[in-house]
């Protein structure tokens, strides 16, 4: 793990925090500001919190399946030697951060850090951001990994105007409309479809009644409405099953009445894009 100057620690973990609220809030890999830093929580237990407080950096990491973890001693209590040495004024503000939950403490003082314990997760997204393009594809997003890589050296300010480089904005929902919010969609076939086989599979995808299904795809309208989201696995399936029913005659996306493509959809749903790929 490299621990460069707190400033520039500070500024990685700023863009990710950053980047992370635009993507959405992907339930195991969530950033949380702090009152004078940034926080990472991957949501099964284990967390990492960076702070930057009156000239002294203070970092800290949980790992709940650490052998040093207080769980796993005998007394109950966190590791004395993961403090010793914290220079007191460091000592409130670590009990601050949920300090008996820790596994790994480091602090920046006197124009250097000291290290103790195992950096898991601290080293994983919050200090790493080796992976954070990897991270933004995977959520469906189109990331520029050269701009991406300028802003973890601090060369790009965490705004949403330097970071419009980062993820462009190829969203083409309603007016008004975020990332991560539900929206309306519609999956219709471009041309007639008379299918035995699309029939049922759309059936089978959805448990809409034959006539309805029919009526739609012999029509050429909208087989399927959905609300998606960050988290609407069950529909997403559906559309999903819906998309490769009408593979043979292509499948129109429409997002209240706005026809986007399959990126910009799977890019809109955020975690749920999973379900589409």
């Amino acid at each position: 793990m490299n621990l460069w100057h707190p400033d520039l620690l500070l500024a990685r973990a700023r863009v990710l925090e950053a980047l992370a609220a635009r993507v959405s809030e992907p339930p195991f890999r969530a950033f949380v500001p702090l009152e004078h830093g940034v926080g990472y929580d991957d949501g099964a237990g284990d967390h990492a919190m960076l702070v930057w407080v009156g000239g002294l950096a203070l970092l800290k990491a949980f790992d709940h399946e650490s052998p040093v973890s207080r769980d796993a001693r005998d007394d109950q209590q966190p590791d004395p030697a993961l403090t010793d040495g914290l220079p007191e004024a460091l000592g409130p503000v670590l009990d601050g951060l949920e300090g008996e939950d820790r596994t790994f403490v480091a602090w920046f003082a006197d124009g250097a850090w000291t290290v103790r314990g195992e950096p898991f997760p601290a080293d994983r997204f919050l200090l790493d951001g080796e992976g954070a393009a990897e991270w933004l594809l995977d959520e469906g997003f189109r990331a520029d990994p050269e701009v991406l890589e300028r802003a973890l050296a601090g060369a790009v300010p965490p705004d949403a105007v330097a970071l419009e480089a980062v993820v462009p904005p190829t969203i083409a929902g309603p007016t008004g409309w975020k990332v991560g919010e539900p929206f309306e969609v519609a999956v219709s076939c471009r041309a007639p479809l008379r299918s035995i086989d699309a029939v049922k599979a759309v059936r089978e995808a959805t448990g809409q009644s034959l006539g309805e299904i029919k009526r739609a795809l012999w029509e050429g309208g909208v087989v399927l409405r959905a609300t998606l989201g960050p988290y609407a696995f069950d529909a997403a399936r559906q559309v999903r099953g819906v998309e490769r029913a009408l593979a043979e005659v292509g499948v129109g996306f429409e997002v209240k009445g706005q026809e986007v493509d399959r990126d910009t959809l799977l890019a809109m749903m955020g975690t749920s894009a999973m379900f589409m790929r």
